[in-house]
Formats: C-alpha cells, sequence, structure tokens
C-alpha cells in the first residue's frame, strides 16, 4: 500500500482486483454518484440516508486493517460484520472476498436502532467516519 503516484493519482491500494487494477484514494469513501443520491459532501448525511433512510447494507474494505467489513440491515439487530475472507483464493484482495454482507462473520457491533450505528460502530479506535473515508466500498445494496 504505497503512495505511489501514476499520473496525477495516487494509489492506495495495488493490483486490488489483478495486476494494475488499483485502487486509487479519490477511490476511498463516498464516491461522487453517493454524495449527489444523497445530496450531500457529509459523510453522517450520506450514511443517514442510505443506511438510515434507505435501508441500504454496506461492506467494504479498511487498508488500514487489512480486514473487510459488511453491515447487514434487513434484520434486527443491525449487525456490523468482519467479513469472512478466502487467501486462499487469489493472491488479490479483492478476489478474497465478495463483500456479501449475508455472508456473516464476526460480529463486530449490534444495535437494534439503525440511527446510533453512526456514533457507536468503533474500528480499531477510530469513528465510523475515518473508517469509510479511508475505506474502498465494495457494494452499498
Amino acid at each position: 500500500m504505497g503512495k505511489e503516484i501514476i499520473g496525477k493519482r495516487r494509489i492506495a491500494i495495488r493490483d486490488f482486483y489483478g495486476p494494475g487494477e488499483n485502487i486509487y484514494a479519490d477511490q476511498l469513501g463516498w464516491q461522487d454518484a453517493e454524495k449527489k443520491e444523497a445530496r450531500s459532501l457529509i459523510s453522517k448525511d450520506i450514511w443517514e440516508y442510505f443506511i438510515c433512510t434507505v435501508g441500504m447494507n454496506i461492506s467494504f474494505y479498511f487498508p488500514k486493517n487489512d480486514s473487510f467489513y459488511g453491515l447487514h440491515t434487513e434484520e434486527i439487530p443491525y449487525t456490523l460484520y468482519k467479513l469472512p475472507r478466502d487467501r486462499k483464493l487469489s493472491p488479490y484482495l479483492g478476489l478474497q472476498c465478495n463483500g456479501d454482507t449475508h455472508e456473516y462473520g464476526e460480529v463486530i457491533f449490534e444495535s437494534n436502532d439503525r440511527e446510533s450505528l453512526w456514533d457507536n460502530i468503533i474500528i480499531d479506535g477510530h469513528s465510523l467516519e475515518y473508517v469509510l473515508n479511508h475505506s474502498y466500498i465494495i457494494k452499498l445494496n
């Protein structure tokens, strides 16, 4: 995971889906399409729109601790999982976990209150805002 620059873009995660299929720093966090749909540039507002209002699941890869996470919101309690990963499948990170929140893993956080998730989810001492801003969002569905 480097700070190598190709063109004017900094590589955040090298070869995520295969050789040369890099994830760039500008691809971490919420993307323009999500910001536009949520009508906000504020991470908490975007979260509230997609997770609290629309009721979507979200999965993401957090490079700082090399882990995949998924929040499953289709049943109560709403549960954040550390998603299962099979390193034997591929040397490429993006092929080791498909980001499916139905593939339950280690429970990181549970709540019966969707609105409490934002303030109470902490990953390795980091707020959810920090984690999402520094993660590659795999799925939002």
